[in-house]
C-alpha cells in the first residue's frame, strides 16, 4: 500500500441509509462518554472537506517525493 493510500484513502461517502444504520452506534458512543463519537459526520455535507482532503493527499505525495523534506 502506498503512502496516499496510507494517510488518505479514497472512500464513497455514506448514504443516508447508512448513516441511518450508524446513528444508534453513534448515540451509543455518545451516552459512554466517547467524545469522538461527537465529530461524527461533521463534514458529512461540506463539499470543502473532500476539497481539503484532496490538498492533503496531494501535498503528503509531494512531501514523500521530496528526499529533502
Amino acid at each position: 500500500m502506498d503512502n496516499e493510500t496510507t494517510y488518505f484513502p479514497k472512500m464513497e461517502p455514506a448514504t443516508d441509509e447508512e448513516w441511518q444504520k450508524l446513528q444508534p452506534l453513534i448515540d451509543k458512543a455518545k451516552a459512554e462518554g466517547n467524545p469522538w463519537a461527537y465529530a461524527a459526520g461533521i463534514f458529512r455535507n461540506d463539499p470543502s472537506f473532500d476539497e481539503w482532503v484532496e490538498i492533503m493527499r496531494e501535498n503528503r505525495r509531494k512531501a514523500d517525493e521530496d528526499p529533502n523534506y
